[in-house]
């Protein structure tokens, strides 16, 4: 998920009283740090630092809990540590950013996934971990691939870590700051501030293809906070009803309309502002597929629970 409002920042030599953005056309990529001679550093206490040293705390911090709970101390540090705070929030929402995704079966054959996904000196390090383990396997005097059938599964499972589980909503030690007789309005509102923008956008970077959050807001009939939905389809449905792979297709689903063969499966993502797209991109290269995924969507759910599929299930709950 890239970030909306990337800052080239400046800063003075002196401890600062003040940081400002302005999100405007004209100063969009600016952070303004003004001073005022001591006026901070008496409330800041042993934190009365340079702004560099205390940026240097900040990107000694690598979860949100502890950036916030800095940022939280004083409004000084509230402002120095926005972008790290926002960097942090991004990451932890997407540290998949512009890599290639699939959802791969384990009767996907090695050499039936989708063209070009892996590189030759990719594909030579799979078989060379997937013939290691049948060698060192306890039951077997020789290598039995049975055991590790070289496929990207099987590589996946051996090789590759669980990514952290995210839980919806700020993390719960905000428990701990509601009884500190704190803004909760302000606590939230910097840690949700990586999302404020309105207007989102998922981006294939591999086929230049997007869908816009607007698309899946009308199509869910609810209102969006940033990137996210809060019901059971969004930008991660789009993404995951594309990007299954595999050789059988069999799915345990009613559903039969080639899942496990996805358009996007082993493409490159990312998640980002319309503003940003537009700066960044050349958007008349780029298609809006955003009907034919929630067509797809609706079709898949349709499958399942039939052509009142809508009055069947709570599209707003997870």
């Amino acid at each position: 998920m890239d970030d909306p409002c990337p800052h080239r920042t400046t800063y003075p030599s002196a401890a600062c009283s003040e940081v400002r953005h302005r999100d405007c056309l004209q100063f969009r990529n600016i952070l303004i740090i003004t001073c005022r001679a001591d006026s901070s550093k008496s409330s800041l206490g042993a934190l009365a630092l340079p702004v560099e040293i205390i940026l240097m705390i900040f990107h000694e911090l690598k979860n949100v809990e502890d950036a916030l709970f800095l940022s939280i101390a004083h409004p000084t540090l509230e402002a120095i540590g926005a972008t790290h705070l926002h960097a942090l929030r991004l990451a932890e929402h997407a540290p998949w950013i512009g890599g290639r995704l699939v959802c791969v079966g384990d009767y996907a054959d090695l050499d039936d996934l989708p063209a070009g996904m892996l590189s030759p000196i990719e594909r030579e390090e799979l078989e060379t971990v997937l013939c290691r383990a049948n060698h060192s396997s306890d039951d077997a005097d020789e290598a039995d691939t049975s055991n590790h059938p070289p496929t990207l599964y099987n590589f996946a499972q051996k090789t590759y870590t669980n990514v952290a589980h995210l839980t919806e909503g700020p993390p719960l030690s905000m428990a701990l700051l509601s009884m500190c007789n704190l803004d909760m309005a302000r606590c939230y509102g910097m840690y949700d501030a990586a999302f404020d923008a309105d207007e989102w956008v998922l981006c294939n970077l591999s086929k230049q293809e997007y869908v816009l959050s607007r698309t899946i807001k009308d199509f869910i009939g609810e209102e969006t906070k940033g990137p996210f939905c809060r019901g059971r389809i969004g930008f991660g449905t789009a993404i995951l009803t594309r990007i299954c792979w595999s050789s059988d297709s069999s799915t345990a689903m009613p559903y039969k309309l080639g899942l496990h063969r996805g358009e996007w499966a082993g493409d490159r993502f990312r998640v980002t502002t319309v503003d940003k797209f537009e700066e960044t991109e050349n958007t008349a290269e780029w298609t809006d597929v955003g009907a034919q995924v929630v067509a797809a969507i609706e079709e898949i759910w349709r499958s399942d629970d039939g052509e009142d599929w809508r009055n069947n299930i709570d599209l707003h709950r997870f």
